[in-house]
């Protein structure tokens, strides 16, 4: 059905389909479960029909086309069984028909094959067929295809026997079990009554060698997930950036390899090779992980380590039946069905007690943090999709550099004239203190992205005295020095959508991640700034913005 919770549409968009097809769905125009797909794909949905007055909705379908691909596609036909996309590729035009046929269906399967073939030779045909071909083999040019194909499912109904019929006369194929992912000819079909393949995948001859099919090991329906892919699409190549996620469990290890890398290389000359020694010291420690420039969907909250947990198990229980023999197939399928059973309820009542737990924050009008934290959690979550790329990066850049360029003030600056204005203060030139140090590292905020260098906040407010005292050193020679190095000054700017086009990068708000080292010596300047102002009334009694107790 359509309206399914979070974690469906996570694991949905985590496998990131070019194209994808939910049938059966059951839903309405009142059910809007498409605020997480709205924004990567364009949605064609088929509303389910009712048969009866008291009956429920029957049928329904939903395609979804990634915004990335859909200038090259366009739909053919729409029907309340089917729909017929056309897609160009490196190859010329494939023709996708996604069906969705009920056990009750009278479609005419020869007729629908003809209105295919007027549209070209490259066609594919995939989805819910209600049809069980049992162990069919392919056949090319009237003669048995060499290559055979495989079949968990050993049962032929009505529906297939036409089916098989039109095979053997036409030059399409089945794809399911010929494949090297299919070997076995996995079910896609698994509940309490029984197991079957009746969600297909057909092509014609000519293309079905390009095509590989694979059941997926997604349990939220009775339905096991097809993933089709096609061997010719050009894979985009995704660079990895090694990371550091802090886990506080492992402080106690972190802190002692850092001082073993300490006493292995000495006293570092600079904070550069100090920063580089942390660097190495997660990394021995196991925090740091490789990312992928492709963003990750993150889960529902209530899906905790527990409901992973038993999804896995529920997972495994599959595997075991999808290798089982015809002996043990009815035992394994009951065991996944109990699994698959748990696995549901055990998300029903997270989902349940989370909402609870929101409603209870939501009515303690006192707790203000709490309120606007639970109704974050309700309002559309169009930001936690992954975001299409609707300016290049070349463009960010071009923009950014014309927009920060001072190339129009250097002649102003060059004509001022500050020396009249400086003049030496012991109080604000002498070295930072350790207590200074010790201020500034506590008020460090937590689980806040890092910079270019990837050292998050959590690594210095977990040094030692002995390793502050370093680093205290390491920050006072730069500061009698007046020097600082280029590489402290880098920032990332993350570009983040306002409103209107979303090709016009005037249209995103910049938002700058610079080095944690950075925040933390230009936190010490404004720290002995703001109390040498206070200290000698230096701030007018009218200013009463951003200062402490003023306000």
């Amino acid at each position: 059905m359509f309206r399914k919770d979070g974690q469906f549409y996570t694991e949905l968009l985590n496998l990131k389909p070019d194209i994808f097809f939910l049938s059966e769905t059951w839903h309405h125009k009142g059910i809007n479960n498409k605020l997480m797909l709205e924004s990567d794909y364009v949605i064609i949905e088929q509303f389910g029909t009712r048969v009866s007055v008291k009956g429920r909705l029957c049928g329904g379908y939903v395609l979804g086309i990634n915004s990335k691909v859909v200038s090259r596609t366009s739909l053919l036909c729409q029907t309340d069984e089917y729909c017929i996309l056309r897609a160009n590729s490196c190859n010329g035009h494939i023709l996708f028909c996604f069906v969705y046929f009920s056990p009750k269906s009278n479609v005419n399967l020869l007729d629908l094959f003809r209105h295919l073939k007027s549209f070209g030779n490259n066609i594919v045909i995939i989805g819910d067929m209600n049809a069980r071909i049992g162990r069919f083999q392919n056949y090319s040019n009237s003669r048995l295809n060499e290559s055979r194909r495989e079949s968990m499912d050993s049962t032929l109904n009505a529906r297939d026997r036409r089916l098989i019929r039109i095979l053997k006369d036409t030059d399409f194929r089945i794809i399911n079990g010929s494949t090297v992912s299919d070997i076995n000819g996995c079910f896609t079909f698994v509940n309490s009554n029984g197991s079957s393949v009746i969600d297909l995948c057909i092509a014609t001859e000519r293309i079905s060698q390009c095509f590989d099919f694979q059941v997926l090991d997604l349990i939220h329906s009775c339905h096991l997930p097809i993933l089709v892919s096609y061997y010719y699409k050009p894979k985009s190549e995704v660079n990895s950036v090694p990371v550091i996620r802090w886990d506080n469990n492992l402080k106690e290890t972190f802190v002692n390899n850092l001082s073993k890398l300490e006493e292995i290389n000495g006293y570092p000359e600079n904070i550069l090779e100090y920063i580089q020694q942390i660097k190495e010291a997660c990394k021995n420690t196991g925090l740091v992980v490789k990312r992928s420039n492709t963003m990750q969907i993150g889960g529902p909250k209530w899906f905790d380590k527990k409901c992973l947990y038993y999804r896995k198990v529920a997972q495994r229980n599959l595997r075991k039946f999808r290798r089982s023999t015809e002996i043990d197939r009815n035992k394994l399928r009951k065991l996944y069905i109990g699994s698959q059973r748990s696995y549901r309820n055990l998300c029903k009542a997270k989902r349940t007690r989370l909402y609870k737990t929101l409603e209870s924050r939501m009515s303690d009008i006192k707790r203000t943090k709490e309120f606007y934290a639970a109704l974050q959690y309700f309002r559309p979550r169009k930001s936690q999709t992954i975001q299409q790329e609707h300016v290049t990066p070349e463009k960010f850049r071009n923009f950014y550099s014309e927009l920060f360029s001072n190339d129009q003030n250097d002649d102003n600056d060059a004509d001022l004239d500050l020396s009249d204005h400086v003049s030496e203060c012991n109080e604000l030139d002498s070295d930072f203190s350790f207590a200074e140090l010790n201020v500034v590292l506590k008020l460090l905020s937590t689980n806040k992205a890092a910079g270019p260098d990837q050292v998050v906040n959590e690594v210095w407010k977990s040094l030692k005295s002995q390793q502050r005292l370093v680093l205290l050193d390491l920050i006072n020679a730069m500061w009698r020095d007046n020097k600082i190095y280029e590489e402290l000054l880098e920032t990332v700017i993350v570009p983040i959508f306002k409103k209107a086009d979303k090709k016009d990068p005037a249209n995103y708000r910049p938002i700058s991640l610079v080095n944690t080292f950075t925040k933390i010596l230009t936190s010490l300047m404004t720290e002995r700034l703001n109390n040498w102002c206070e200290k000698n009334s230096k701030i007018s009694m009218y200013q009463a913005a951003y200062r402490k107790g003023m306000g």
